[in-house]
């Protein structure tokens, strides 16, 4: 008997290690699961200063479209968009660089390029739900368009992974912004990704990707978080988003 407790204690302990290294996995939630590189490259700072304010972007127009149209696809992905740039934000800590968005008002950017689109976005936005919901896929068009061109000069392991990350949740707002889009009726052509990607993304089951964050408790005790609050996530009866979290599909067996 002692030596079968032994063995339990030992194998419950090598499984909480197990689980501590996976992505993911950290009490936390925190994308940021890998070690710091020690150094990174002037290209991967710039990186991170130029994806925090984006990230900024993305919850800053869709908080302004909420405040318009009070419409949950705006008021889950924004909340989204700022665990997002938290995530960011722990790397510019973690590698000393100043935060560009700090003491920054909703709106206000260092970077110019992306303070112009804002008030495009947001002056478009404005004219109808549909435009509004128009500028939500081009936002995270963008992300992922960016997103993508960091990836390929990211050289440490931590940074990468969170760009990656950051780009497995844009996959999903932007399927969200689409579902919307569809069950009004309405149709969009890619501005930033060409056709053969955004259809790619679309047809995508983005269900590996990183989901800790992207909602807090769960409703149940078979969901973490429901999949996506930001209603991003597949349609099951698990609940990994169980659907219709942005307001669009049938509602999940465990959903309330």
């Amino acid at each position: 008997m002692k030596n079968k407790i032994i063995i339990f204690v030992a194998l419950l302990a090598l499984t909480s290690i197990i689980a501590a290294s996976l992505p993911g996995s950290s009490n936390n939630c925190s994308f940021v699961q890998l070690k710091a590189s020690g150094v990174i490259t002037p290209e991967e700072e710039q990186a991170l200063i130029y994806m925090r304010e984006e990230e900024k972007l993305a919850h800053d127009v869709y908080a302004f479209l909420n405040n318009k149209y009070d419409h949950k696809v705006f008021r889950n992905i924004s909340n989204a968009e700022t665990r997002h740039g938290g995530f960011v934000k722990e790397l510019l800590d973690r590698y000393s660089v100043a935060d560009p968005s700090d003491g920054k008002k909703e709106g206000e950017f260092v970077n110019s390029d992306l303070s112009d689109v804002y008030t495009r976005l947001t002056e478009k936005g404005s004219i109808s739900l549909n435009e509004a919901l128009k500028c939500g896929a081009e936002i995270e068009e963008l992300d992922i368009s960016d997103l993508n061109k960091r990836i390929d000069l990211s050289t440490s392991p931590d940074v990468k992974q969170t760009f990656m990350n950051l780009r497995d949740g844009s996959y999903r707002h932007l399927q969200a912004f689409m579902r919307n889009l569809k069950a009004n009726g309405e149709t969009y052509t890619p501005v930033h990704l060409t056709q053969a990607q955004f259809d790619e993304i679309l047809a995508s089951d983005i269900t590996k990707g990183y989901r800790c964050g992207d909602c807090p408790q769960g409703k149940n005790k078979n969901s973490q978080g429901n999949g996506n609050c930001d209603g991003t996530g597949p349609k099951n009866k698990n609940s990994q988003g169980n659907g219709n979290c942005d307001g669009t599909g049938p509602k999940g067996n465990n959903r309330k």
